[in-house]
Order: C-alpha cells, then sequence, then structure tokens
C-alpha cells in the first residue's frame, strides 16, 4: 500500500461528492484531537461512499487500559482503488489529507503523487 499526504483539493478530486464535507469535517477533526469540544458535521448520505471512524489507541503502561491517541475518518468509496483519510492535518493554512491506495492504480495514484510533491 503507498499513501501520500496531500492538499485537500486533490482529495476533493478524489471524491468530488464530499466537497462541501471534507474541509470541515478536517477541521472538526483537529479541534478534537487537540481536546477542544467540537462536533463533526452532518453529511446526507451518498451511495458507494463510507465513512468509518476510528481512534488510535496508545499504550499507557503494564496494566493499564489504552488511552485515545487521536481520531481519525477513513472514507472510502465502492469499486475505487483508494481510500481517503482526515487526521485534521493542517499545512500553513491549507488542510491535508491522507490517500491511501490499497491496489496499483496508475492513473490515480500518479495524479495524486505528482500533487504531493507540489506540496
Amino acid at each position: 500500500m503507498e499513501s501520500y499526504v496531500v492538499d485537500m483539493e486533490t482529495a476533493v478530486r478524489l471524491l468530488p461528492e464530499l466537497e462541501d464535507f471534507l474541509n470541515p469535517t478536517n477541521q472538526a477533526l483537529r479541534n478534537i484531537n487537540m481536546g477542544k469540544m467540537d462536533h463533526l458535521p452532518y453529511y446526507h448520505a451518498v451511495p458507494e461512499i463510507h465513512v468509518f471512524m476510528q481512534a488510535e489507541l496508545s499504550p499507557q503502561g503494564p496494566g493499564r487500559p489504552p488511552a485515545v491517541g487521536h481520531w481519525q475518518l477513513l472514507i472510502t468509496k465502492d469499486n475505487e482503488p483508494f481510500q481517503v483519510c482526515l487526521h485534521g492535518k493542517i499545512k500553513g493554512s491549507a488542510e491535508r489529507a491522507e490517500v491511501i491506495f490499497v491496489c496499483p492504480n496508475s492513473e490515480a495514484e500518479e495524479l495524486v503523487a505528482r500533487e504531493a510533491k507540489k506540496s
């Protein structure tokens, strides 16, 4: 699996159905992961798009339960070789997303790799 951290515009090109969802969701995740009160924006269901919220767990030592490190949203689209993962990342003032290719796809992966090198 190859992954690239890209600007949000590249993620929007891969998931145009979620254009107005990706930026505010990434901003909310950043706030939540920094311990601030926030909520994820509501979004209507889009056929073929699946959103999973995950927490990265951090060990706290022997005999103690793990702590939540940070939350992330994993977005998949049916029959596409990639996943878009939102961590709440930002670079400068530009929202960032991670694109993960679960199987090779020369056209989409070439676009994302080119955009990742620019940013």
